[in-house]
């Protein structure tokens, strides 16, 4: 009998998408083009988001709204937007130097980054008609920096308001997962925080962390159909 299992870049690419803030808006007021959109939100000036299949720039953002530039006498009241970061890919490292380097001009960095890479290769062990395991997976997660920024500086601006975010955010979804086995409410991994990072293989001056996770068993279809009834 054939069986299949959920690749761990795919789970990963699941988690990342349900990292990606959205919100309702609850009202929609325009002045020459650009709009002012009442809702909740945590965005930050220049980064994208997604309205109704469109891609907006942030031109300004408080925690009760913020505005954008569309064409005149549109209303996005009642609309969902949904960020378009963390920005998420599986490849060799030299494949996503490639897409990254491609990613140039004043609006790239917004438009790439926070960024997080699977490393590929990684192998997968069958184990039994439950499950597999995936073993020597790596993720980075990387985000501009600057040359001038001490490490109390890099802290302050990229692992604990940005890395750090998205890395936990990675490890909860792993454990909440339906299809990852988890003992002890634990992910087995290695954390490595890369200041200014040494060697980057990837374009950009970046501050990193990678991840690299212990075995990970994933369940089967059969047996995920099994445990979800």
């Amino acid at each position: 009998m054939s069986r299949t299992y959920p690749h761990i870049h795919d789970i990963v690419r699941e988690i990342i998408e349900n990292l990606r803030a959205t919100g309702t808006i609850s009202a929609s007021v325009e002045a020459s083009g650009v709009y002012t959109l009442t809702t909740d939100n945590e965005l930050v000036k220049n980064v994208f988001i997604e309205i109704d299949g469109n891609q907006y720039q942030v031109l300004s953002a408080t925690p009760t709204d913020f505005t954008i530039k569309a064409a005149s006498g549109l209303d996005f009241t009642g609309l969902t937007w949904s960020a378009l970061y963390p920005y998420y890919d599986h490849e060799k490292i030299a494949k996503a130097h490639e897409i990254l380097s491609q990613m140039t001009g004043p609006q790239s960095k917004w438009k790439k980054y926070p960024y997080v890479l699977l490393i590929h290769p990684y192998s997968v062990v069958d184990n039994d008609f439950s499950y597999v395991t995936a073993n020597n997976t790596s993720i980075i997660i990387v985000n501009p920096t600057q040359n001038e920024w001490n490490s109390d500086q890099r802290y302050t601006n990229n692992f604990n308001t940005i890395l750090e975010p998205i890395y936990y955010g990675i490890l909860n979804g792993l454990i909440e997962h339906p299809a990852i086995m988890v003992e002890g409410g634990i992910i087995p991994h290695t954390r490595t925080d890369n200041l200014f990072i040494d060697g980057n293989p990837l374009p950009d001056k970046l501050d990193g962390l990678l991840m690299e996770l212990g075995a990970l068993n994933i369940y089967t279809e059969t047996n995920c159909e099994l445990i979800n009834n």
